[in-house]
């Protein structure tokens, strides 16, 4: 028996010291290098040191350069070749690096037993325009989508209330697509993401058919009045049966979603505090306050389902909020709007017609704006939603990092003049973000670098006012001479603005043109959409003084991508007639 356990102890023995051989033998060969089996987007960095993972990563993503083809049923619909991403290859190399390196021994321990089963992916950190990823997204589901028809209620020409069935919608995976679209974007090559889409369901809820049904007959031959104060809407039988839910949902959302807006044009406005002229010195108001009007959404589709249900009543009155006005006529003598303190201009010769539409009209909705003591003002929220719904006009914009027609382009011109009259009245700016590339426009009377760009809601431009008194806004532009001028009264302060000339380095130049293939357009067509442009650094110094005191002191940067000329080469057939 003692020779058995002196045995066992032996073998033991000799056990843990080949253990102890292989995790000095292991520890001396990985001691500077990555351990085994790590792999970073698709490529494996095992045995490397830091230095070397980098590199190896940098050269696969310089030399096979990421591009993502999205398709649809064997449609290539778009790609990324146009998106620029950023790579954080120190981080990753990092991280590599410490897989079974960092916590506590049972921890290494663990990792690098799960090493040696399987490989250990890492996902690479990528920085992109996100903005232009979900355009990407939209444009896909805007050629992909199909509206479903719900199923709906309707009177015979004899007479008899029938039910007609729904036909199911298509929609695009949206989340699906975005999360294959992250992925994809982190791996080097050539990449595909294939279009992912659901079914939008228009099945009937039988329990709510006979319900409707019966709706539908009390609703026959009848009229339904939804008013609020002078304004009355009048829907006919037949709008009626329309609204009558035949799904689970209390009422056919999609046409109470246009009932709402046929009327809120009619009903709804903005609260518009009291505006005023500034001439020779004095404020004379030219136009009063207007309280805001706003249709309770949910409330008038629940109100509007039950009025419908039940059939017991012919009007309906639309449940709104109503929301005053800040700046009432009354309060002229109280806003200290004395004295011109700042004046920003800009120019937009060889610009288009529509844009001068669109900087004029965005120009307008501007004008007159006040800004209260200790306010933050967005030019987004006060400029509202930029849409052909909204009044503005197709020009060119930058989007999805490329220069395309899209509405309300000129817009930012908006933006870079207000961002300069509130430079010259020493106001605070708390959000400006400059454009992807130098911008000619922006540059006819000012050097670069004086330029802010506006695409509400991720980007924005605020600024506070942290005078003693209100500040007044007003706008002139002059399509005759191309010109702007906006200029800021309030009360002044004695604070001086001092702004400096710009400071141009690490300038490059733009870069070679791009063709690229488009099976979208027909073959021999050339299509440009991108317009070169050198790239810089610029920047310039910020500085307020009141007496001795210093208000503002900073240093304003603008970082602008070298530029390539893009144009569209189509490959796809020939349509009729060419």
């Amino acid at each position: 028996m003692q020779r058995i356990f002196h045995t066992i102890g032996w073998l033991v023995s000799v056990a843990l010291l080949l253990v102890v051989c292989v995790m000095v033998a292991y520890q001396l060969a990985y001691d500077k290098v990555i351990l085994p089996r790590v792999i970073i987007s698709g490529i494996e960095v095992s045995n490397m040191d830091k230095a070397a993972a980098k590199a190896r990563l940098a050269t696969a993503f310089t030399t096979n350069p990421n591009r993502v083809k999205v398709v649809y049923r064997e449609k290539l619909l778009t790609n990324t070749a146009t998106l620029r991403i950023d790579y954080d290859f120190d981080w990753v190399a990092e991280q590599a690096w410490n897989l079974g390196r960092s916590g506590n021994p049972l921890t290494k321990i663990s990792e690098r037993v799960t090493m040696f089963l399987e490989p250990i992916p890492i996902e690479l950190p990528t920085d992109y325009d996100v903005d232009a990823v979900e355009g990407i997204i939209t444009r896909v589901a805007g050629e992909i989508n199909q509206a479903g028809k719900a199923a709906e209620i309707y009177i015979d020409e004899a007479g008899e209330v029938k039910v007609e069935t729904g036909v199911d919608g298509l929609m695009v995976d949206e989340e699906g697509l975005r999360k294959s679209l992250a992925s994809a974007l982190r791996l080097p090559g050539e990449q595909t993401v294939e279009v992912k889409t659901v079914v939008d369901s228009m099945a009937i809820d039988s329990n709510r058919v006979n319900q409707a049904l019966e709706s539908a007959k009390n609703w026959k031959d009848k009229s339904l009045r939804v008013y609020y104060k002078d304004y009355s809407y009048t829907l006919a039988t037949k709008q009626i049966l329309k609204l009558l839910s035949l799904t689970a949902a209390p009422i056919n959302f999609e046409e109470a979603g246009a009932l709402l807006v046929a009327i809120k044009p009619e009903v709804e406005t903005e609260a518009k505090n009291a505006v005023f002229n500034f001439e020779n010195g004095k404020v004379i108001e030219f136009s009063a306050e207007v309280n805001g009007i706003k249709i309770e959404e949910a409330v008038f589709k629940q109100k509007l389902a039950e009025t419908i249900a039940f059939a017991k009543k012919t009007e309906m009155e639309l449940p709104v909020t109503v929301t005053a006005a800040k700046i009432k006529v009354g309060d002229i003598n109280n806003l200290g709007i004395k004295t011109l303190i700042g004046v920003g201009t800009s120019k937009f010769a060889h610009s288009i017609p529509n844009r001068i539409h669109n900087l004029t009209l965005a120009s307008s909705r501007l004008n007159g704006a006040l800004v209260a003591p200790g306010e933050t003002f967005s030019l987004g929220q006060t400029l509202g939603e930029i849409s052909r719904v909204t009044g503005y006009r197709e020009a060119y914009v930058i989007s999805e990092g490329r220069t395309v027609l899209g509405d309300g382009g000129g817009v930012c011109q908006v933006s870079t003049t207000l961002f300069r009259a509130v430079l010259s009245a020493g106001l605070p700016i708390v959000e400006r973000k400059a454009h992807a590339y130098r911008v000619g426009y922006y540059e006819q009377d000012m050097g670069p670098g004086y330029d802010a760009t506006v695409f509400f809601p991720s980007t924005d431009f605020k600024f506070v006012n942290d005078t003693p008194g209100h500040i007044l806004i007003q706008t002139k532009v002059d399509p005759k001479t191309f010109s702007m001028r906006y200029e800021i009264y309030g009360t002044g302060d004695g604070r001086l603005a001092t702004i400096s000339a710009p400071k141009i380095y690490s300038q490059s130049p733009a870069l070679a043109t791009v063709y690229q293939d488009d099976p979208t357009l027909p073959a021999g067509v050339l299509k440009q959409v991108d317009w070169s442009a050198p790239g810089a650094k610029v920047s310039f110094d910020y500085k307020v003084v009141r007496n001795d005191e210093v208000l503002q002191d900073r240093t304003f940067t603008s970082v602008y991508r070298p530029w390539a000329a893009v144009y569209l080469r189509g490959t796809g057939q020939l349509t009729a007639g060419n």
